[in-house]
């Protein structure tokens, strides 16, 4: 496939029949995510920019009615509105749907596939919105994460950053945010894919390079979100479908451990986390010990309602925005 599948615990394997019988039988209610590069591809072909031949998007709606899973675009329309709306095209969202409704039906008479076969469950514009608050988030982390990591790299500095990285989130933001755990452990533990979803080495500002991997992390963190919550009372599987190397690459490293209710973004997952990159696996006893440490001051701040708010996470993200001068916690007065 020229795309890759992945669920809350990582790639899914969907090439064969076993592989497909398999998932038929799962006993789940299904639905595939697309990331906002197949939903451009969609969207291409339904404005008539480009042919229904795509093999992608092909072997994808193949799946999905072999499999009897539905898909689903909503948050990648959201994301490619909202990167519109930055460049004033207001009306972007609603040419987006007629688009990709085309773009659908013309892969599926292409493939052999009849009109309607393949369900469009739409997670609708409630949710979408429910997930901006995580979306702000994981900006404001990524942002302090690359300033971080240009102000202190390489492998010295790699087990004091995550320390430092660990305090400010815990005690400064008060948000802790699992799958930006994950990038920073890459990013200061020298894993190139890391900074590669930051695009650390692009000429393009770092403010437009963090809003585009924050929407990436996002695609990911509602493929794990889903997965944890019944539908209607009935289990559901949710799976990720992205042709992004570098996204791929972190929803893989990170998946679904615990549930836990979280204030004010509501319920949300904590994952397991990959200490691995060469800067850091030898030191994986002691930062293993600090990403405990972590989630313990995390669950006592949640049970005293200490938790940041939009107005405090807006003021460190304009912070961060500006540049942060960032100082290790030995030099804290």
């Amino acid at each position: 496939m020229d795309f890759e599948l992945i669920d809350c615990k990582g790639i899914v394997a969907a090439e064969t029949e076993s592989h497909l019988a398999a998932l038929r039988s799962d006993g789940f209610v299904r639905v595939i995510h697309l990331d906002a590069n197949l939903v451009l591809d969609s969207a291409r072909i339904g404005a008539g920019r480009a042919t229904p031949d795509s093999a992608a998007l092909g072997g994808l709606l193949r799946l999905a009615a072999a499999t009897q899973t539905s898909i689903d675009y909503d948050l990648a329309v959201a994301e490619l509105a909202a990167g519109a709306a930055r460049v004033g095209d207001l009306n972007r969202k609603s040419k987006l749907r007629a688009e990709l409704s085309g773009g659908i039906r013309a892969v599926e008479s292409h493939h052999g596939l009849r009109k309607g076969t393949v369900v469009v469950r739409h997670i609708g514009e409630a949710e979408v919105k429910s997930y901006d608050w995580v979306r702000i988030g994981y900006y404001t982390h990524l942002l302090y994460i690359e300033q971080l990591a240009k102000q202190r790299p390489g492998k010295a500095a790699a087990v004091e950053n995550v320390a430092t990285y660990i305090d400010w989130a815990n005690n400064r933001l008060k948000n802790v945010s699992g799958h930006c755990l994950q990038v920073a452990l890459d990013v200061f533990g020298g894993a190139s894919q890391g900074a590669r979803l930051l695009a650390m080495n692009s000429s393009k500002p770092q403010e437009s390079r963090a809003w585009n991997a924050a929407w990436d992390l996002v695609h990911a963190y509602a493929m794990h979100y889903e997965t944890t919550r019944p539908l209607r009372g009935t289990m559901k599987r949710a799976f990720l479908a992205t042709r992004d190397r570098a996204l791929s690459y972190v929803a893989q490293r990170c998946v679904v451990a615990v549930y836990v209710r979280d204030s004010p973004a509501g319920d949300t997952t904590l994952v397991c986390y990959r200490i691995d990159q060469p800067f850091l696996s030898p030191h994986k006893s002691r930062i293993e010990g600090m990403i405990r440490e972590m989630f313990e001051a995390q669950r006592s701040r949640i049970e005293r309602g200490d938790v940041v708010t939009r107005k405090e996470m807006a003021r460190m993200r304009d912070t961060l925005e500006r540049g942060l001068d960032i100082r290790s916690r030995a030099d804290a007065p």
